[in-house]
């Protein structure tokens, strides 16, 4: 979210400088001919040459500086120097960017030669912008919006730098709406009644550079503070101390659109969510991003179909530099266990990724939506070590990487891989109902598979290893020895293993299908893995 309210912000500011330059451009600074002129709006009129200055050296910005054209259906000039704006558009071509029901500018002082504009104040009532992305990438008639931030200094002694033309003071948001939808989707992505409050004050110690402090609030679910600063020569952004707070629970849904409501509701999305962010955001140089996160959520869950996401409290501490997103480290209470991850995505050339994963205590029947009085389909309490690396290249993708899982107080038999091998054993319901699982896998991802390099699980009823194949879209290809003679070998432990040869060759099953719907079938002879497991054919 966060993202949007930052280009809202963004875009009202250079409506705020591309509406003064087009002001002074048209003339609206002084009184047309057909208007009731009182001795003040005279003696401004007067002032042709500074006028004729001011006008010239404002094409000359809005030429240099601003593509999109700025209209609007009248104006009512008050002084000492205010001017409202009604029905205001701000258009790229045939398409509308922005538009709003008033505009209201209070001006500190007159225009002065050699000195910029300094605006006390400035109002916009119910501005609303609209974003439509492009296929291919970047945004409907924002095609060379900004030409300049640097703008020049001309041989008149003149200038189009934005820091020795504008002084930006206050602007206010009052009942905005931001709207953002994607080229040939049908629903849009609504937020409204977005209201802001930024105060700025020009750094005489940095030309070009604003400190701000803006309000960005959707009650009563999101509130935003903003306190930084801009540079407007360069489009540089400061986050000093920003602040981001959002509150969803299920009662609060109302206050949004109906687009959002039913995606919130569609996936039961609730929780609270902190996040602070200081450091520096260059725009014309995405590259030389420098950030640093801290975020905590609580008491959050989604829910995906039969499955659930509780989470009761997650800490992210995360940094974005040389255009690589790190985090070191996320800890999460989630499923009655701790979940610890540290990595990070880097989105230069390849987008190599690394991450580290460890889970302890984590109960997997905590995934499961069930009420009070059903009993889960599955449970169990994991421990969980992953190491992974890749490259996210749309072009060619990679993973490798290895791991390890243990399980106890396992009830794993409704899992349909699980269920088909104890059929095939033979194994009575009443048993089925009673085992308790205990087990272990080691696995090495790959990019279109995980391999099972050694696995084992035993329960009262029954035990079994093996090892082999499940790919990503679901197909299994695995060997596995099971039955009660396996039992015998895990109670005999080093002894068993003078059997294991045997047993391999007595009661090895061959398990493929897909995890929805696995085949076993007995394999009499230990045979290698099938072709799935030599490359895929």
């Amino acid at each position: 979210m966060k993202p949007k309210r930052i280009i809202f912000a963004i875009v009202m500011v250079l409506l705020l400088i591309g509406s003064v330059w087009w002001l002074a451009m048209n003339d609206y600074l002084v009184p047309k001919d057909h208007s009731d002129p009182s001795s003040e709006m005279t003696s401004l009129h007067q002032m042709n040459r500074l006028e004729q200055w001011t006008r010239d050296q404002l094409l000359k910005i809005t030429n240099d500086l601003i593509k999109p054209k700025l209209a609007f259906s009248s104006l009512k000039l008050e002084l000492p120097a205010t001017g409202t704006f009604t029905d205001v558009t701000l258009r790229s071509g045939d398409l509308t960017i922005i538009e709003m029901t008033s505009m209201t500018l209070v001006f500190k002082e007159l225009p002065r030669q050699g000195q910029p504009l300094v605006i006390e104040s400035a109002t916009f009532v119910n501005p609303s912008v609209k974003l439509i992305g492009r296929p291919e990438g970047g945004l409907e008639g924002f095609t060379g919006f900004i030409k300049s931030f640097e703008g020049q200094t001309y041989d008149d002694g003149g200038s189009s730098k934005p820091s020795e033309v504008f002084a930006i003071r206050r602007i206010a948001i009052v009942e905005g709406k931001f709207e953002w939808s994607q080229s040939g989707y049908e629903h849009p992505l609504i937020l409204e009644q977005l209201t802001m409050d930024l105060s700025t004050s020009p750094d005489t110690e940095k030309p070009g550079w604003y400190g701000f402090n803006a309000t960005i609030k959707r009650e009563p679910i999101m509130t935003l503070t903003w306190d930084g600063g801009i540079n407007i020569d360069t489009g540089d952004l400061d986050f000093n101390d920003t602040s981001l707070v959002i509150d969803l629970e299920a009662d609060k849904y109302s206050s949004l659109t109906p687009q959002i409501q039913d995606f919130l509701a569609k996936y039961q999305i609730v929780g609270e969510l902190t996040l602070h962010t200081t450091g520096r955001v260059p725009i014309t140089h995405a590259q030389d991003t420098d950030l640093v996160f801290n975020a905590t959520l609580t008491d959050s869950n989604a829910a995906i179909g039969e499955y659930q996401f509780p989470i009761d409290k997650a800490d992210l501490n995360a940094t974005f530099k040389d255009m690589r997103f790190s985090f070191a480290p996320l800890h999460v209470m989630a499923f009655r266990g701790m979940i610890e991850t540290s990595g990070y995505f880097d989105f230069n050339d390849a987008k190599p990724f690394q991450m580290d994963v460890k889970a302890n205590d984590v109960l997997i029947q905590d995934l499961l939506r069930t009420t009070s009085s059903e009993e889960p389909r599955f449970s169990g309490k994991i421990d969980l070590t992953l190491n992974a690396e890749g490259e996210g290249d749309e072009a060619s993708p990679s993973i490798k990487g290895t791991g390890e899982l243990h399980i106890t107080e396992g009830h794993l038999i409704n899992i349909k891989v699980f269920g088909a091998i104890a059929n095939a054993l033979h194994i009575t319901d009443d048993k089925k109902r009673k085992a308790v699982d205990t087990g272990m896998a080691r696995f090495t991802l790959k990019n279109d598979r995980v391999t099972i390099d050694k696995a084992e699980i035993e329960s009262a009823a029954s035990a079994a290893k093996g090892k082999g194949d499940i790919f990503y879209d679901g197909r299994l290809d695995l060997l596995l020895n099971a039955g009660t003679l396996e039992k015998v070998n895990s109670l005999l432990g080093a002894i068993g293993d003078l059997f294991s040869v045997l047993t391999d060759r007595l009661l090895p099953f061959r398990v493929t299908g897909t995890l929805k719907e696995p085949v076993v079938t007995p394999e009499p002879l230990s045979l290698p893995l099938g072709k799935l497991r030599d490359g895929g054919h």
